[in-house]
């Protein structure tokens, strides 16, 4: 009975330790917090995401992963890498799509898929997320864009300032994708 006791309390020792490690080395459940809007850049017409890394802690062997489906057909792209992203509000080009195959092939349904893997110190992780026609804004260039996130390059995460102008900030007046689109085809139609 004494050996058998040892054998289990050593065995429940072993995977208290090991639980609490893990969840100690894991990085948190928010590590990656994407805006809420993509943006398309009609120059150099490509799309551009937003997110910032909310630890205090550099990420390193970034792969960001993009796919936008157009016309009902995934177009895929090869990821960017980047050796390390520190705790910051960041911008980033990913899928380059012309605006006449934008005003041509869209339809309802088409939408832009953002994936980010990572490695923090000893554990890896993942965040993605997916905008629809409605969530990504149309704008000239990524110039503004830097501009007024300049400011917020070393942020304050619980500050409601930086909250509201990090998810709903830049270009008030800018139109969505979808309205854009729609827009541009009424008056390709009215010049035939």
């Amino acid at each position: 009975m004494s050996v058998a006791e040892a054998f289990v309390g050593i065995g429940l020792f072993s995977v208290l330790v090991a639980v609490f490690s893990v969840k100690a080395l894991m990085p948190p459940a928010n590590t990656i917090v994407f805006s809420r809007h993509a943006f398309y850049c009609t120059e150099p017409e490509r799309f551009l995401i937003v997110f910032v890394n909310t630890t205090n802690r550099r990420l390193g062997n970034v792969a960001i992963s993009s796919y936008f489906k157009i016309g009902g057909d995934w177009a895929v792209r090869p990821h960017i890498t980047a050796p390390l992203i520190t705790q910051s509000v960041q911008t980033f080009h990913v899928d380059e799509v012309s605006q006449d195959d934008l005003i041509n092939a869209l339809r309802e349904g088409d939408c832009l898929r953002v994936g980010i893997d990572a490695k923090m110190e000893f554990s890896s992780f993942s965040a993605f997320i997916q905008y629809s026609t409605d969530n990504i804004l149309v704008i000239a260039n990524r110039r503004g864009l830097i501009e007024f996130f300049e400011p917020l390059w070393d942020p304050d995460f619980t500050s409601p300032e930086f909250l509201k102008a990090f998810h709903d900030g830049c270009d008030a007046d800018a139109p969505t994708l979808k309205a854009w689109v729609e827009q541009a085809r009424g008056s390709k139609s009215k010049t035939i």
